[in-house]
This record gives C-alpha cells, structure tokens and sequence, in this order.
C-alpha cells in the first residue's frame, strides 16, 4: 500500500469514527449544513454567472448588432466608392476647389502641392466643415491626411440655426488622386 492510499484510509476512519460519536440532532444539523454549502456553491459557480449572462445579453447583442449594422454601412460606401471612375490629378483638384468655394466662400483659401491640398479654415460651421468633407471625398476622390481645427476666439463666431456660436478655425490637408 502506498503513503497515500494509508493517509486517506486513516483519515476515512477518523471521519467515521468522529460520525459515529456525534448524536442524531447533531448529525442533521451537520447534513443540513453541507447540504445548505452544496446548493450555495452551485448557485455561485454555475447558476448565478450563468443567469446574469442570460440577463446581458440582449443588451450585449443589440450593440453588436448596432456595430454590425454601422460596419455593413461602411463596407458600402467603401464599394461605393471604390467603384466610382477614377479621376485624373487635375479632375481631383477642381473638383475639391469647387467644393470649397461652394461650401465656405471667402472663409477659405486652398494650396495645392505635390498631389495634396491644404485648405486653410477661418470661422465655419461644424456641419459645413462635415458636408465639405463629405463632399470631397465623394466627389473629388480625396482623402483626408491632417486636420488641426480649433475653436476660433479671436473672431465673431456664426451663428447655427439653434442659436449656438459655431466658428472654427485652422487646416485641413487632403491627399488628391495621383492618376
């Protein structure tokens, strides 16, 4: 017989002896006891984690679905427009100036250099800003490479249709189209 094999006998027949000695209240109060550990060990490894899943998880499936929903989107207008005809240098670069001084008038002046535009912002709007954007990467193929906009201060902000002052300031640089 092996060491382990005498440990575990001996201790068998401590705990049965120990059984032995105690009384018939006791021994219910003992079961009673272990039966109440069982069933609260049960509940908090198996049950309890189990439920508070079951609990999650509409929520947790409404949001990936919403993330699966906001990606199908994405992969569409990536399609969209990956399959628009692709525009010459020079194409690009009108498309962008005329959506400039369509979007923002005199509160821009554009650079163009080495196949990339750098538009300079003085007070416009968010939501102009987010067309504009829009518009030129739709249109003129362009895509965004720097933004540095911050809130301008220094002049008299416009005015949204809310009422709220929207007047942002500074440069965005795209990269044109090179075909």
């Amino acid at each position: 017989m092996t060491m382990r094999n005498k440990v575990s006998n001996n201790l068998g027949k401590v705990l049965r002896t120990w059984w032995t000695e105690r009384d018939a209240r006791e021994k219910k109060l003992l079961a009673s006891a272990a039966l109440l550990i069982a069933l609260a060990s049960v509940w908090l490894l198996a049950v309890a984690p189990a439920l508070k899943t079951l609990c999650q998880f509409d929520a947790t499936h409404n949001a990936q679905e919403a993330q699966l929903n906001t990606m199908r989107a994405l992969q569409a207008q990536a399609q969209s427009l990956q399959a628009q005809p692709q525009l010459s240098a020079n194409a690009a670069s009108k498309a962008v100036q005329t959506a400039t001084e369509k979007a923002f008038g005199t509160q821009a002046d554009i650079t163009f250099a080495g196949g990339s535009a750098t538009i300079q912002l003085r007070n416009v709007s968010p939501e102009a800003l987010a067309q504009w954007l829009t518009s030129v990467r739709s249109q003129a193929h362009a895509t965004p490479m720097q933004a540095r906009i911050v809130r301008d201060t220094a002049s008299t902000p416009t005015k949204s249709a809310a009422g709220g002052s929207m007047g942002w300031s500074g440069s965005v640089q795209l990269a044109l189209p090179t075909n």
